[in-house]
């Protein structure tokens, strides 16, 4: 039997589980707005690049947080993004993987799920960096992770965009590569492992571990969930 439909627009129509999935995305989607509005509020008119003021007073400072002083900033890092790129991407990541899992938690565990994993991903990020750190990243890999319990059979594909330094070029050359992978499951313990061997070289410009320390948070939560809801029946 077909899947019902709805139409939305001539000549366009939206399955029912699309339209079930937008209804219960509004904690993704306010997330997403607050993100934004935060970016642009910190943001410089141009070239869309978070203000040093801004950074000072809201990114993750272990110089600052480990001796106890600006600990809202575990908080405030969370939605503050360097650049519009970063931004476009995390948002992206969050789009796609969030209204599933919102679909499914409904609106206050998935919000739990989204804040406690950002929140143990900054607790990550102190203790692999020295530097100031910030982004959506560690909440939204902790949002994916919890898909590998979640949705383990649906298929998804990936997209690698290693980068190849030559000695011939003074610029990265970056290659991308499209791999569809049959279930979820496969896709994420790929990913998981991407990451984590990116954290472990050491690659410059990106908390790896804080995206390791989130996707790991979530799937000790959701598996501890599912525990308990097994043991409790």
């Amino acid at each position: 039997m077909s899947e019902a439909s709805v139409p939305i627009a001539a000549g366009e129509t939206l399955s029912r589980n699309m339209i079930i999935k937008l209804r219960r995305s509004y904690v993704t989607c306010t997330l997403i707005a607050v993100n934004t509005t935060m970016f642009l509020l910190t943001a410089n008119p141009f070239p869309f690049l978070i203000s040093k003021a801004a950074l000072d007073m809201f990114a993750l400072n272990p110089a600052f947080v480990l001796k106890g002083d600006k600990l809202y900033t575990l908080i405030t890092s969370m939605f503050l993004h360097g650049s519009f790129l970063h931004l476009l991407g995390n948002m992206l990541f969050l789009w796609i993987f969030g209204r599933d899992v919102e679909a499914r938690l409904r609106t206050i565990r998935f919000l739990a799920l989204y804040l406690g994993s950002g929140l143990f991903s900054c607790f990550v990020g102190l203790a692999a960096y020295s530097l100031p750190t910030l982004g959506a990243s560690g909440a939204i890999s902790g949002i994916m992770g919890s898909t590998l319990i979640l949705f383990p059979k649906t298929r998804i594909k990936l997209i690698f965009i290693p980068r190849i330094k030559a000695m011939s070029v003074p610029k990265r050359i970056s290659a991308t590569y499209i791999v569809p992978v049959p279930k979820r499951f496969v896709a994420m313990v790929l990913w998981f492992i991407y990451q984590f061997l990116l954290a472990f070289i050491g690659s410059v410009g990106v908390g790896y571990w804080v995206h390791v320390g989130g996707f790991a948070f979530s799937i000790l939560i959701i598996v501890e969930a599912l525990i308990w809801r097994v043991e409790g029946k």
